[in-house]
């Protein structure tokens, strides 16, 4: 290992295979949260002919002239963009975004591992028995040597980035890049990639040197600057992402909630004027007796009688909202079936409710208008207690493809300004109360379960 610091050459030159290993690592650390194309044991197989994919091309490429050093980096690129395409169903901007990512990261890794290992050998007594474990390379392969020190500095940054990512993932924040991301971190990637690497090209500059410490440094420090900035972005990016979907998701409320106003007006209305109506027959009834006033009376009775509330489930906020989807499920031939005890929402609040059941109809109501078939328009809601739990479950029949981002499902209703919003929507509203949100699929039917503690509320 000490052979490694003959020349000063050799000193600025990081070994292909650490580089190798960081690269690799770094592009299995952001795959790792990504959906995959296959089966766990083809990705491990393929991730493993990526390794070697990668090992063979640097070798061969050490061994090439250095005025074609840029030209080679460039290829190492494509390699790892090419293995992320592979294992990762990324779209291409996607794939992109986290191979510049991973790039920077294991230009960061290797640097401040080489800087570690040098410093550690230049600056130390070599008689050190802690010192000649850390030197001692374990894993051997031909002249190919791997270091206790890249062990544990690999892997260090290497599990501290796992974690920084699945933060990234619990707060479903992945990886779902457009044009405008992908070019905004290719300049940033370029940019510190070729400041970090100034001093191996051109040693006259006022921000470059020829010390080879004074280099590590340089490197390390760009790198470590451009992950935070890389990183800053990717913040901005979800911040602003929140932002907007706060935004959408509360003028889906507002407009789900003005048609609830409306629905109420317009159902205290019809309301009163039935029983206005009704009054106003028996008085008719009382005062004649002939057998065509009668008939035509008993007729005008049956004819407004649907004007009365189609839906009585002991919740007025509900009844409403149903009875303003009553004349589309009669319009589209849906066939809804309702068994709901209403009493058990008294302790939502009217938004929430809002929220819940508009959006839960109006995303129904959208995929059955699809099916061509009537008798397959059905939709069922149900609501009822179980064990102190709040149960509401919302079916209906589909036919088409569902859509999915990075694991989440993807509304498939005709409105894009709304796309997706429905279903978060519901998940905040549920999220308030403790309560939890599934989805099921299967055979066709289109299931939302909602589950609230009723105690705790």
């Amino acid at each position: 290992m000490m052979t490694l610091f003959a020349t000063e050459e050799i000193v600025l030159n990081i070994p292909r295979i650490y580089t190798v290993l960081a690269e690799w690592l770094a592009c299995l650390s952001y795959i790792y949260f990504s959906p995959k194309r296959f089966s766990r044991a083809k990705t491990i197989i393929f991730s493993i002919i990526g390794l070697l994919v990668m090992t063979m091309f640097h070798l061969w490429s050490d061994t090439w002239n250095i005025n074609f050093w840029i030209l080679g980096m460039i290829v190492a690129v494509l390699i790892m963009y090419g293995f992320v395409m592979l294992i990762s169903k990324s779209n291409p901007f996607t794939a992109g975004y986290i191979t510049v990512i991973a790039f920077i990261m294991s230009e960061f890794a290797a640097s401040l591992e080489w800087q570690i290992e040098h410093f550690i050998i230049t600056n130390s007594s070599r008689d050190n028995i802690f010192i000649k474990i850390l030197i001692y390379s374990p894993i051997k392969i031909y002249h190919l040597r791997i270091s206790f020190t890249l062990i544990i500095t690999y892997a260090l940054i290497f599990i501290a980035i796992f974690y920084l990512e699945k933060r990234y993932w619990k707060r479903k924040q992945m990886f779902n890049a457009k044009k405008n991301d992908l070019l905004a971190v290719a300049v940033v990637g370029i940019l510190v990639f070729s400041i970090s690497n100034i001093s191996f090209l051109n040693i006259n500059t006022p921000i470059t040197s020829n010390n080879p410490t004074e280099m590590f440094y340089i490197r390390t420090l760009v790198d470590l600057a451009g992950i935070v900035i890389l990183y800053s972005q990717r913040e901005h990016k979800y911040a602003t992402q929140k932002s907007m979907e706060v935004y959408t998701m509360n003028n889906l409320l507002d407009k789900q909630y003005e048609q609830y106003r409306v629905s109420m007006v317009s159902t205290d209305i019809i309301n009163q004027k039935y029983h206005d109506l009704k009054h106003h027959i028996s008085v008719i009834r009382a005062e004649t007796d002939y057998d065509k006033k009668m008939g035509y009376i008993d007729d005008l009775e049956n004819s407004i009688k649907q004007y009365e509330s189609n839906y009585q489930t002991g919740n007025k906020v509900l009844d409403i909202i149903l009875g303003s989807k009553h004349d589309i499920f009669v319009e589209n031939k849906i066939n809804f079936t309702c068994v709901a005890d209403g009493t058990l929402l008294d302790f939502i609040e009217v938004m929430d409710l809002v929220s819940i059941f508009g959006n839960a109809l109006d995303n129904a109501i959208e995929n059955l208008k699809e099916i061509n078939d009537p008798e397959k328009r059905l939709m069922k809601l149900a609501i009822f207690s179980q064990a102190n739990l709040l149960m509401i479950r919302i079916e209906n029949y589909y036919q088409n493809k569902l859509k999915y981002e990075y694991g989440n499902l993807v509304t498939t209703k005709g409105d894009n300004s709304y796309h997706g919003y429905g279903i978060k929507s519901i998940r905040s509203a549920v999220d308030k109360y403790g309560g939890s949100l599934t989805i099921n699929t299967e055979s066709n039917w289109f299931t939302i379960m909602i589950l609230i503690p009723i105690t705790q509320n």
